[in-house]
Formats: structure tokens, sequence, C-alpha cells
């Protein structure tokens, strides 16, 4: 069940008057449980990553430009993260890893001399 911001305001306030929990939690109908996570920090704020980010995104950026070849298998060994985690990141940064169209014409007429030869 979600609380509303007032509610865990208000009950917070009175614990920090000095009313003890277990009445605090009787008044406003809530478990002693929900005020100790409340006063924990917890449950309060928006919802979202809890850790930092794994991977540097400027340095990944820096990568990609210095070397635009590189695979993701590649990219995720540099920076010691599974290749998941990289996607994640260049989608978030917008980046699309295509592959090269020069090099796939060039296997094209490769593939073409080797069926006239």
């Amino acid at each position: 069940m979600s609380y509303s911001k007032d509610l865990r305001e208000i009950v917070l306030k009175q614990i920090q008057k000095g009313e003890s929990k277990t009445n605090v939690a009787r008044r406003f109908e809530i478990s002693r449980s929900r005020i100790y996570v409340w006063l924990a920090g917890g449950g309060i704020g928006k919802p979202g990553p809890k850790k930092a980010r794994k991977v540097d995104e400027t340095a990944l950026v820096q990568m990609i430009k210095q070397k635009p070849d590189l695979m993701l298998k590649e990219l995720a060994k540099n920076f010691k993260v599974d290749q998941s985690t990289i996607s994640y990141a260049l989608k978030r940064l917008g980046i699309s890893r295509k592959k090269n169209v020069s090099l796939r014409r060039s296997k094209a007429k490769r593939e073409e001399e080797k069926k006239i030869s």
C-alpha cells in the first residue's frame, strides 16, 4: 500500500516531538515497521535506480569516438561490465551501434568475385 507524502511527514513529526511509535502507528492506522522504514529514510522520494551507474558514460562516448569499430563485447570487456550494461548505456545516450555500410559492400563484392571465379 502506498501512503501519501503528507501522512509520512505528519507521522515523522509526531515521533520527533516525542510521541511513541506504537501510539502514532495506532492513531494513523499504519504498522510500526512502516514507521521504522520511514525513519530510516526509505519509502520517501521517487523510485528509481538506487546504485550509481556502472559505466562512466563520458568515457564510453570517448572510447566509441576513438575506436568506432569496437563491438559490444569488446566495450564490455574494457569497462569490466556485462554487454547488456553497455547496451543500456548506449540506449540512454541515444547512440546506435549500426554496422559500417562500406564494410558490407566490400564483403558483398568479395562474394560476387568468388562466384565469378
